[in-house]
């Protein structure tokens, strides 16, 4: 068999390449689930995450809801599965429309059984587009978790590269 099958191929690879940029900003109280979405604080940060599935610890919240905004890119105009995960009470617009929220609950952080307020079908045009997350700050002794993500709505695959750094 020598020869017949190829070697394998490998590629470093960092965790760095799934780091995603998010704004974080912090309001006193929750946002009403209205069709337009509240306004990021002008104190907001730029920070850099470890990916679509991360936390900030409850000491770290300097409001009592912490207000997430995150960018993903479609290739092409296409129906997608927006899901954003997380046990805290939560409101989420997409491109400035309410889309989904809930008053917390268990994380089921995949598409394929992910709680039905926690997601949301729609048809988006090819090109940038604009998730905000307003997230309850947790309970004493836990920290905030969440999973974004963008997949496919008939066979609930994760569409990749759909969040990057600098998006």
């Amino acid at each position: 068999m020598a020869g017949r099958v190829p070697d394998a191929q490998s590629t470093a690879v960092s965790l760095i390449d799934f780091d995603v940029s998010a704004d974080i900003g912090f309001l006193p109280a929750l946002p009403e689930t209205g069709p337009s979405a509240p306004s990021m604080p002008d104190t907001h940060t730029r920070r850099r995450l470890p990916g679509t599935f991360a936390k900030l610890p409850r000491a770290e919240f300097a409001g009592e809801v912490l207000l997430l905004r995150l960018t993903f890119t479609l290739p092409i105009a296409r129906e997608v599965d927006v899901m954003f995960n997380t046990r805290e009470t939560c409101r989420v617009w997409i491109d400035g429309t309410y889309a989904f929220g809930r008053e917390g609950g268990v994380m089921a952080p995949s598409p394929h059984r992910c709680p039905s307020d926690q997601t949301t079908k729609l048809a988006l045009s090819a090109g940038s587009h604009t998730l905000l997350a307003a997230i309850r700050r947790p309970l004493p002794g836990r920290d905030a978790e969440w999973v974004a993500l963008i997949a496919d709505p008939e066979t609930k695959q994760l569409l990749p590269g759909t969040f990057r750094v600098g998006s």
